[in-house]
């Protein structure tokens, strides 16, 4: 494992911005919990309306706190968010993401790397708090990019791998009359939701959804047929972390698949530290830390793209995906 990290990274934060961007982060989050940042959202700065639930002095204790890191500018009846603020709420999943889904992980790090404590059995992350700002990331950031590439193919039946609660799924078969979705993900409970949800919406007789380790299922003989669009959003790294034999794997997911003529495949790959120079970009520093304390090694964009072409799928699109060194693949059968 290369732990060389060029110089000029090693000097790029100050002990007071480390300190105070800890701070801000936590006082953000809170917000988000508080409900302002959906009021924000909606136009409301009367600090009265922002949460009317919280105690007053603390509420505003926040807002200064935001107000002194700029991003929020402040009186004594109103708060409003800055440009920088403004870029701030629609990056928001990242947060919830970080602080609200791995915030037990990080105060728990050195248990972790010692021998007293194991990531998923003694410090677990809140998975729904990750599907979460998943979820926020998703809305703000990535889907635009996601609906553009999808309305530039024509498809029938999908298959959503790593479903979560189906809401991917489900606007894709609503957008359709007659289009049919099958939703994979190992928790029951988030099938359990999935098929909820599509009773809600009146799309059950449109959508199937199957409990099964995605992992497992590509090792079996099981296959469905008929899918013509395989979708894969932010699994990537999971799967090929299963692997070394990543042409392999891609050809496990044409087996699994045997009609399916695109592969729609999202994830982040590992940055490349000798090419940033300054502050590496929100979201990648914490992601790389989780998944290395998670087991998980993540692969570089060169790994992924080597793999789809030995595996058999060509690259008909590439588009940077919300977040950075994150990349969206439109994927043909070859």
């Amino acid at each position: 494992m290369s732990t060389s990290v060029p110089a000029a990274n090693t000097a790029v934060m100050t002990p007071a911005m480390l300190f105070n961007g800890y701070v801000g982060a936590h006082a953000f989050y809170a917000l988000h919990e508080l409900g302002v940042l959906e009021r924000w959202a909606d136009g409301v700065t009367e600090i009265a309306e922002l949460a009317p639930q919280a105690e007053e002095s603390r509420l505003v204790a926040l807002l200064v706190t935001m107000a002194r890191l700029g991003f929020v500018t402040l009186d004594d009846t109103t708060a409003e968010l800055t440009g920088t603020g403004q870029d701030l709420l629609r990056q928001q999943g990242f947060f919830t993401w970080c602080v609200g889904g791995h915030g037990e992980v990080w105060r728990q790090l050195a248990q972790l790397a010692g021998d007293g404590a194991r990531f998923g059995i003694d410090v677990r992350r809140d998975d729904g708090r990750v599907a979460l700002g998943c979820a926020e990331a998703d809305r703000a950031l990535m889907r635009p990019t996601q609906d553009e590439v999808l309305g530039s193919i024509d498809f029938g039946t999908a298959v959503d791998i790593g479903c979560g609660d189906g809401s991917r799924l489900l606007q894709l078969c609503a957008q359709r009359p007659g289009r049919r979705g099958i939703g994979i993900d190992i928790s029951a409970d988030a099938c359990a939701m999935a098929t909820e949800q599509s009773r809600e919406r009146g799309l059950a007789d449109q959508v199937e959804f199957v409990q099964a380790n995605v992992i497992e299922l590509l090792k079996s003989d099981r296959t469905f047929p008929g899918v013509d669009l395989v979708v894969s959003i932010f699994m990537l790294h999971d799967l090929f972390a299963s692997t070394d034999d990543h042409p392999e794997l891609v050809r496990s997911l044409r087996r699994v698949f045997p009609d399916a003529r695109y592969f729609l495949l999202a994830d982040t790959a590992a940055q490349d530290a000798s090419r940033h120079q300054g502050q590496p970009p929100v979201f990648s520093l914490g992601f790389e830390l989780a998944h290395a304390f998670m087991g998980v090694r993540l692969q570089s964009r060169g790994t992924y793209e080597d793999a789809f072409e030995a595996g058999g799928l060509k690259i008909a699109r590439r588009e940077p995906f919300g977040a950075p060194s994150t990349w969206l693949y439109l994927l043909e059968a070859v």
